[in-house]
């Protein structure tokens, strides 16, 4: 959905009293729900990295492609739950009076800052450009 129809949208929810309660209860169990979903798909890796380390006979899978498979379809369930929660937050927003902002701007913002300590790590440690080559 474009930006025009999202806010259009927004704007249409807010004006109507009688979906507001239900919409706002929704959003806080979409973002309860969102933050489960991903304590069990950073649970699960966490998991995987450990029985790698400590039961590589019993619990690790040593074919790396199927490893791949199985983790990429745990980090896609984790953005999938991203995504629930930045719409839920746009709607609280909208729903409880707050100051209308973009949020995904300030998801966007708080990952570049991320890369950007990953980035001094790097320069931290003796690290460049040319030595990663």
């Amino acid at each position: 959905m474009n930006t025009e129809n999202q806010k259009a949208l927004l704007e249409y929810i807010r004006n109507m009293p009688e979906w507001q309660s239900a919409l706002i209860y929704e959003q806080l169990a979409s973002l309860n729900k969102a933050a489960a979903d991903i304590c069990t798909g950073t649970s699960t890796l966490e998991q995987g990295f450990a029985d790698g380390r400590l039961r590589p006979d019993r619990y690790y899978c040593s074919d790396r492609f199927f490893r791949r498979d199985c983790n990429t379809g745990i980090l896609e369930s984790i953005a999938s739950a991203l995504g629930k929660a930045l719409a839920a937050l746009e709607i609280l927003s909208t729903l409880s009076d707050a100051f209308q902002r973009e949020y995904l701007s300030s998801v966007k913002f708080s990952h570049d800052t991320y890369y950007d300590e990953l980035e001094k790590l790097r320069i931290k440690h003796g690290y460049t450009k040319e030595s990663n080559a």
